[in-house]
């Protein structure tokens, strides 16, 4: 029989894990949306972008799939050093991401869904930071 503590941990866990899949979902949905946005072009009609719109996807899987090895939340124990490790790691990319790739403007919906992703995700991750210090101070 798991102890309190135990089942806490397992289900802030699954939470966890639950809202890091709707978060790459939400990316995901705005990269395949993004393909559809031209940006500013002469041409309106233009062919659907799939590659660039797989590229995008692709880097917002792997960036998830980053993020879920350092959080691990299947063994979650509501460690800080996860979460600021995963802050350490999404920061820098949202920074990099802003500077090379969404900062610049009238550029085709796809090009800013990583951008995107990682501000939402670096949101969740603050606040989770935030909880998960509140909490550990509580008990």
């Amino acid at each position: 029989m798991p102890t309190t503590h135990q089942a806490r941990s397992r289900y802030i866990g699954w939470l966890l894990f639950a809202s890091l899949a709707l978060l790459w979902v939400l990316g995901l949905r705005d990269s395949v949306l993004g393909g559809l946005n031209p940006g500013y072009t002469r041409n309106r009609f233009r062919p659907y972008p799939l590659h660039d719109v797989l590229v995008v996807s692709t880097i917002i899987t792997v960036e998830t799939v980053l993020l879920l090895g350092i959080l691990r939340p299947w063994s979650f124990n509501l460690h800080r050093r996860r979460i600021f490790a995963s802050l350490y790691l999404s920061v820098p990319l949202l920074i990099a991401d802003f500077v090379l790739f969404s900062g610049a403007t009238d550029q085709a919906g796809y090009s800013y869904s990583n951008g995107f992703f990682l501000l939402l995700t670096n949101t969740f991750l603050g606040l989770l930071a935030i909880m998960v210090a509140a909490f550990s101070r509580a008990y």
